[in-house]
């Protein structure tokens, strides 16, 4: 085995533990809360996840992509940007408690004031941590992340579910972020042992700025699109039925996010390392994208045929609203691995500019596309939005084809029999589970998984999948 295919496989491990270890944590408190806190609870939470989310963007600045991507990075480097972070995180958190009571008034809830301006401290505690991780990802250490987050995520999700049970309400949730992320960052800084020198650097700064500068643009566009829909529906509908969207989005992002994520991390450093060498950079890319593809459209459609009975036994029928959001929430999701495999060259290239056209452009029509639809209710929007995954794709698709070479055919050809695969083992499933009509949810959601497993690896054995013999060799 190659150096570089073991070091990506064992970072491909590590940081699934930690993404699906962390989003294993909050689904299982997930589900504590949810009986005993309401869809208004989190609809507060969903309320203001965007600002903190956008600040968050705001002191990462495209620093932790120029870190990684850069083949030498000095201890001047790190310092730089460390302090860089500091500065930025102490400023935001004063902008957001200036702003916070205008949130409140804009969304007529008083509590949201004090809200903000609690939940704001965690992006200073965050700051402390974004070097050190950048400095791990580099190195595809993802296990001293894995073990960091997890734990974390464990201790943040009792101590919010102690305090929900003694009637703390949505400061429960407030709480969970809190302790996670200063436990998060207590811990990484036992493991790591970087410290920064009192140094500060402007030409280092303006170095890295030049190429973080475009991430960073994109990364704020991106971030303000995926928590947009948060604000628009809480604005133009009610915050019951932002909460309804929050669960349903939060389950959704298990798979999609996760399985994302865990790709991306890992594939940004190791593309960035072979960027020089185009034949063996195409074919990696073409492999990863096929076998994201086969995993991926696999789970969602899978989702998609169990949705019902699967949020039942989840949350309960107080949550029953938030079904068919969560299906098309999935219809989206089986677009979204593409976009991010697609988006992820661009970076890896230091290709900063088209990185930055290409996310402009999309998320300009995305935003067009979503105000718009709000005029045909709540479900017109989340078909908008679905929508705008299989536009955002086509997007990407002539991108590729226009500046890496990966062609529209062979992309096409690469993902299209997993797509086709997928369609049919789900079509074929939920016929005969209509037909079987089982009385009992988790009757109903085991039989779904098994049957919908056993069709997919049989028809990808009979018709050699190529996605399934990739999958093969990953285990040799």
């Amino acid at each position: 085995m190659q150096p570089l295919k073991k070091r990506t496989l064992r970072g491909i491990l590590w940081n699934g533990v930690q993404r699906f270890g962390t989003l294993a944590v909050s689904l299982a408190a997930n589900l504590v809360l949810v009986r005993m806190l309401t869809p208004e609870d989190f609809g507060c939470i969903g309320i203001l996840l965007v600002f903190v989310a956008v600040s968050q963007t705001l002191i990462d600045g495209g620093f932790t992509a120029a870190l990684i991507q850069k083949k030498e990075v000095s201890q001047t480097d790190y310092s730089t940007v460390f302090y860089w972070n500091l500065i930025l995180s102490v400023l935001l958190i004063g902008a957001l408690a200036l702003v916070s009571p205008l949130v409140a008034a804009f969304y007529r809830i008083d509590a949201l004031n004090d809200i903000l301006r609690a939940q704001s401290v965690v992006l200073l505690i965050n700051s402390f941590c974004i070097v050190q991780t950048a400095q791990l990802i580099k190195k595809l250490e993802f296990k001293v992340l894995a073990i960091r987050s997890v734990a974390a995520a464990m201790i943040g999700a009792i101590v919010a579910i102690l305090l929900a049970y003694r009637g703390w309400g949505v400061w429960s949730l407030v709480v969970k972020e809190l302790v996670a992320s200063s436990v998060g960052a207590v811990l990484l800084w036992s493991f790591c042992k970087w410290h920064p020198s009192p140094i500060f650097s402007w030409r280092s700064f303006r170095g890295m700025f030049r190429f973080g500068s475009m991430i960073f643009v994109s990364d704020v566009i991106n971030t303000l699109y995926q928590n947009m829909q948060a604000l628009i529906i809480g604005r133009a509908f009610s915050v019951q039925e932002l909460g309804y969207y929050s669960q349903a989005r939060k389950l959704e992002e298990v798979p999609v996010n996760g399985g994302t994520t865990v790709l991306t991390q890992v594939l940004f450093p190791v593309y960035s390392s072979i960027a020089d060498q185009y034949e063996r950079l195409k074919s990696l890319v073409r492999k990863n994208v096929v076998l994201i593809t086969y995993l991926s459209f696999s789970i969602m459609f899978l989702l998609i045929v169990i949705a019902r009975p699967l949020l039942l036994v989840l949350f309960t029928d107080k949550w029953a609203p938030a079904i068919p959001l969560f299906q098309i929430l999935c219809f989206e999701g089986v677009f979204y691995p593409l976009n991010c495999a697609n988006a992820l060259l661009f970076k890896s290239l230091g290709n900063g500019k088209v990185y930055f056209i290409l996310q402009s452009v999309k998320r300009l029509i995305s935003l067009l596309m979503i105000l718009y639809s709000v005029r045909f209710g709540l479900y017109g929007m989340m078909w908008a939005i679905a929508a705008m995954g299989i536009l955002s794709y086509v997007i990407n698709l002539v991108f590729t084809h226009r500046i890496f070479g990966y062609r529209v055919r062979e992309q096409l050809s690469d993902i299209l029999p997993n797509l086709l695969l997928s369609v049919v083992v789900a079509t074929t499933t939920w016929g005969i589970l209509r037909l079987l009509d089982f009385g009992d949810h988790l009757v109903h959601i085991v039989t779904g998984s098994l049957l919908f497993g056993f069709l997919f690896m049989a028809l990808s054995r009979v018709f050699g999948m190529k996605g399934f013999r990739l999958m093969l060799d990953l285990w040799k």
